[in-house]
């Protein structure tokens, strides 16, 4: 299912092919800032994808608002905001189940690439914020 919808969804949005890295892993790019990673799973599938790496300055401060954006999942739409493996990167990842038709498929990723620009635009945002306290 993931590899059909995938094929479908490059070619109706004019994208680049998905790459497939592994056995079950695919990675799509939607832009040149935003590749989605899809991993199948045994009852489904997930999506992640890199937000922006770990501020050094108040990264406390930052991850606090982190984890009340993921209270719930409401602040990410559902997903989950976490570090990478080696805690250098921010990333956004999501869980979901094989039922669901390609409509809900592509409004699945519509979401889940909405909710990773605005915590892009969210970090950056942090980021200056920061900046300009320590100059001000």
């Amino acid at each position: 299912m993931l590899k059909e919808h995938l094929e479908t969804f490059t070619r109706q949005f004019e994208l680049a092919p998905y790459i497939k890295e592994r056995t079950s892993f695919f990675v799509l790019e939607i832009d040149p800032d935003t590749k989605l990673l899809f991993e199948e799973l045994e009852v489904g599938f997930s999506m992640s994808a890199k937000i922006a790496p770990l501020p050094s300055d108040k990264k406390e401060d930052l991850l606090m608002i982190l984890m009340s954006a993921n209270f719930i999942g409401q602040g990410t739409g559902g997903s989950t905001i976490s570090l990478d493996s080696e805690e250098k990167f921010l990333t956004l990842s999501a869980t979901f189940t094989y039922d669901m038709n390609y409509k809900t498929f592509t409004e699945l990723i519509e979401d889940f690439v909405n909710y990773l620009d605005y915590w892009k635009a969210e970090i950056i945002r942090y980021q200056k914020q920061n900046e300009q306290s320590i100059f001000s």
